[in-house]
């Protein structure tokens, strides 16, 4: 090597391709910022999982808040968090997918319902690629002709196939622009949740304590609402 030339043996049966390179102009690291701490990976069981971006974080939350109170157990986080602890970093829409076979897996194990819905809390991006950190967007699943306009697609259905062959879940997307729409569409949702538990509570005692008459025998129905 020091006269710049070297030689090596090899078998001629096949075909083969050789490549030199130097050893002194790889690409050298460089800071990029600090990874915040996260613990996913010790979540246990979750009824619904939201994933969003900082901008939408306190909306996200206060609709987290409202499935919380109609009993659902609620996850709540980013994707960034979802790339650090599931695809090393890397932005993978592989990653939310993995964290949902995580909770599919532990649920087994533990005895308990699988997770029921996989919230996308914001607008989808078909440039996966092109700096999504530094854009309000959520990372999308693409087919795999993906640069082709009529021959590609999107789905968010990937998230919700957590078996070989049956899909086990229901991924949601919300596509949101700007967090003005966003508190629009929070209050028609708290609304509509506020009217659905009044109209229960006003038919459910109406129903429970229905008498029926029977050849001269009351008896009391309990039909409930759910």
């Amino acid at each position: 090597m020091g006269s710049g030339v070297t030689s090596w043996k090899a078998h001629s049966d096949t075909l083969r391709r050789f490549v030199a390179f130097r050893g002194d102009n790889f690409p050298k690291p460089a800071f990029d910022g600090v990874v915040e701490p996260t613990n996913l990976h010790g979540v246990e069981r979750a009824d619904l999982v939201i994933v969003t971006r900082p901008l939408f974080m306190e909306a996200a939350q206060r609709l987290a808040n409202l499935h919380a109170d109609e009993g659902l157990t609620v996850l709540l986080t980013t994707q960034r968090a979802v790339f650090d602890e599931f695809s090393s970093g890397s932005v993978d829409p592989t990653a939310i997918k993995m964290l949902m076979m995580m909770l599919r897996d532990r649920s087994l194990e533990g005895g308990w319902e699988p997770p029921r819905y996989l919230q996308l809390f914001g607008d989808g991006t078909f440039a996966n690629r092109t700096n999504l950190e530094a854009s309000p967007y959520i990372i999308t699943y693409q087919s795999e002709n993906s640069l082709s306009p009529t021959g590609s697609y999107v789905s968010d259905d990937y998230f919700g196939f957590l078996e070989d062959q049956y899909g086990e879940g229901l991924a949601i997307n919300w596509p949101l622009e700007s967090v003005e729409s966003l508190a629009e569409r929070l209050l028609r949702r708290k609304k509509w949740s506020i009217k659905l538990k009044l109209t229960c509570s006003i038919l459910q005692p109406m129903l429970k304590h229905q008498v029926v008459s029977t050849k001269g025998v009351e008896t009391t129905t309990g039909h409930g609402v759910t």
